[in-house]
């Protein structure tokens, strides 16, 4: 993702309405960029800077940051299931990705994954994770997936939180938006919560399906939809282990 910052016209001035009256902003020798000219403040002061609570949008917005750099994949695997085929993509540091495919895209990620051997330890971890996901298929066992090491690159400290605690619920419970911000230790975070479980590149490994709203499941990007979620929950509430 690409930023671009557009500077303004030195000496240019703009206006922003403000609970219905309307303020002059100047950029440029007029005074600050971003502060209200005042009348009767000499051109240049500077308003007292006063703190300001950080609000739920202010959260999301840091937390929406993704990385510039483009990962360099290593090894791209395909794992079946009952749902569709599953792509696992991986990087030095471990799994960067996992997904169900479309068709189409099945095919295009056979073909980059047949172009290069995946180094030994990452041919090790895609035959850990084939094997996890068997197992989790079977019977719900989720403890293979638990321990498998991810790449975290391009998350922000609060979305690394948020899917830490994420992957701490216990297979077959369930944790509410809400708790989930909690326990990531920003409690008023719900939307960012939610626009991190959307992003969830980890499907299964992080099991955003685990995480409801107060009416019940919601959107989950897997086929299927809620009843994949329900399903999910489903197979591994049958896990004869499970306390």
């Amino acid at each position: 993702m690409q930023i671009r910052v557009r500077k303004a016209a030195s000496g240019r001035g703009s206006r922003k309405s403000v609970g219905g009256r309307s303020e002059a902003y100047s950029i440029g020798a007029g005074g600050r960029h971003g502060q209200p000219t005042q009348p009767g403040l000499p051109p240049g002061s500077r308003r007292p800077n006063v703190p300001q609570a950080l609000t739920t949008e202010d959260v999301m917005k840091s937390t929406l940051i993704r990385s510039a750099a483009a990962p360099a994949f290593l090894a791209t695997g395909h794992h079946p299931s009952p749902l569709g085929q599953l792509r696992s993509s991986w990087t030095a540091n471990g799994l960067w990705g996992l997904n169900w495919q479309s068709p189409a895209d099945r095919s295009e990620g056979e073909e980059a994954a047949s172009c290069d051997q995946p180094p030994a330890a990452i041919g090790l971890e895609l035959e850990r994770l084939s094997g996890a996901l068997a197992e989790y298929f079977a019977d719900g066992d989720a403890a293979g997936l638990a321990s498998l090491k991810i790449d975290d690159a391009g998350w922000t400290p609060f979305f690394s939180q948020v899917y830490r605690a994420c992957r701490a619920i216990a297979p077959g419970e369930t944790m509410l938006y809400s708790q989930l911000a909690a326990a990531a230790g920003r409690p008023a975070a719900v939307r960012a919560v939610g626009q991190a479980m959307a992003r969830n590149r980890l499907l299964l490994v992080i099991p955003c399906h685990r995480v409801v709203s107060r009416q019940g499941l919601r959107g989950f990007s897997a086929p299927g939809g809620l009843k994949t979620k329900q399903w999910l929950l489903d197979l591994e509430r049958r896990q004869p282990c499970r306390n």
